[in-house]
């Protein structure tokens, strides 16, 4: 396969992060474009949370975000999720209308006159892309939660939802969002293009817990992600072996049928096994094909660039 520099290849951090953990898991999802049928519940509920506090940027009020919110999670197509998930999945809704109010009572409207702009967008659910290479190939992506500006300083804001088991939590969760490429690579996008973040946060809605003896309300917590500052030149090198080497395999293995991939720790998560096990162990009958759809582009950019 040869590659076409005259097509664009628009990577973002999704991309990468599922490319480093397994070479045929890219190939399954970003070649031939399929996805499992069964949604992944943490992550369309981080959906939901994220159209939620996106409608507190915009000036609306309380109730017109948990509406966005919950519009959006009594949409999720639950027919492919087993009983247990769907309880699950009642239960994380019930969470909505707390962790939307913990995060308006820690923001006030004024802080939405701080929201930085870039090219002049407000930076809030900044869409952006930025060819990696003097070529122009291939061309980088993502979505930034939000930029902050006060004066001279500039705050990356990435926002997430976290559960707090455990003694340790938040250690665990500090030290795994560091080692993440995402903030990364939109701390990378700022600084290209003037804007080098002076603080680099996490914005982590804590989830409430109601157990038999004991109940844990909705927090909201700041991390401030120190690390990605003082890796930056560690995190752009990385950032060119791993684009090159993702440009390599889809030269060289582009017409495969499989990819070299991962075999042990990666076919396996703290959520249970890679959606696309049974297709590497089993092949693509379609038995197994019926447990996928395609891909939909979660980036207005690449929506515009397939039509």
């Amino acid at each position: 396969m040869k590659i076409d520099a005259s097509i664009k290849l628009y990577i973002d951090a999704s991309a990468l992060r599922c490319f480093e953990s397994c070479r045929e898991m890219y190939r399954r999802r970003y070649i031939e474009n399929i996805v499992p049928q069964k949604p992944a519940i943490h992550l369309e509920f981080g959906r939901c949370f994220h159209l939620g506090i996106e409608a507190f940027w915009k000036g609306l009020s309380y109730d017109e975000s948990f509406a966005a919110a919950s519009q959006a999670a009594q949409q999720l197509d639950q027919s492919y999720l087993n009983m247990k998930e769907r309880e699950k999945w009642q239960e994380m809704k019930l969470y909505l209308p707390e962790l939307l109010g913990v995060y308006y009572e820690q923001h006030d409207q004024e802080g939405i006159q701080l929201v930085a702009q870039i090219d002049g967008k407000k930076a809030v659910e900044l869409e952006w892309e930025l060819p990696f290479s003097i070529a122009g190939y291939p061309v980088l992506c993502g979505k930034i939660d939000r930029v902050m500006q006060r004066d001279w300083y500039i705050s990356l804001i990435d926002n997430k939802t976290t559960s707090a088991f455990g003694q340790n939590w938040a250690d665990d969760f500090y030290q795994e969002k560091s080692r993440d490429i995402g903030l990364a690579l939109y701390d990378w996008y700022l600084r290209q293009v003037g804007m080098t973040p002076h603080q680099v946060i996490i914005e982590a809605a804590v989830k409430p817990y109601y157990g038999k003896t004991k109940d844990r309300r909705a927090a909201y917590r700041l991390f401030d992600m120190v690390s990605i500052i003082h890796n930056r030149k560690r995190f752009d090198s990385l950032l060119r072996w791993r684009v090159a080497e993702l440009l390599h395999y889809m030269g060289s293995y582009g017409d495969s049928n499989h990819w070299p991939m991962s075999d042990g720790e990666m076919c396996r998560t703290k959520y249970g096994f890679c959606d696309y096990i049974h297709l590497c162990n089993e092949g693509n009958s379609p038995g197994n094909l019926n447990k996928f759809k395609p891909r939909e582009e979660h980036l207005q950019l690449r929506v515009n660039l397939c039509h």
